[in-house]
């Protein structure tokens, strides 16, 4: 009997604290916000479960906003394997642009050490 009332209380813990919830409910509290790390952590919470959309957006904002090019590769990489076929296409968009804009930046630290000035 203990270990039932145990478990429940587990279970119901982790409900409460967010589990309950769906990838769905989550990234829509990511696109209701405007502060950019509250916007971070809902649409991760909805990319680690699966949310191809959230991943997409989670890539972009990473990249853009962060300048984290590795974990932007990441989420745009799975989302790119997604079922998704909307998320699937924008994904594959961006990682173009993500190899682009590292590409710049590799050759922008290139010309410096040769002396020139950006």
């Amino acid at each position: 009997m203990k270990k039932t009332i145990l478990l429940f209380g587990c279970i119901f813990g982790l409900f409460l604290a967010g589990c309950g919830e769906s990838a769905e409910k989550m990234y829509e509290k990511g696109k209701r916000t405007r502060d950019i790390s509250e916007k971070i952590q809902w649409y991760e919470k909805a990319a680690e479960r699966g949310h191809a959309v959230a991943q997409v957006e989670l890539g972009i904002i990473l990249r853009d906003e962060k300048g984290d090019f590795e974990k932007a590769e990441k989420w745009l990489r799975k989302a790119a394997a997604s079922n998704d076929e909307n998320a699937k296409s924008r994904a594959n968009i961006n990682l173009r642009t993500l190899d682009s804009m590292k590409r710049s930046g590799a050759r922008e630290r290139e010309m410096r050490e040769y002396g020139f000035h950006l």
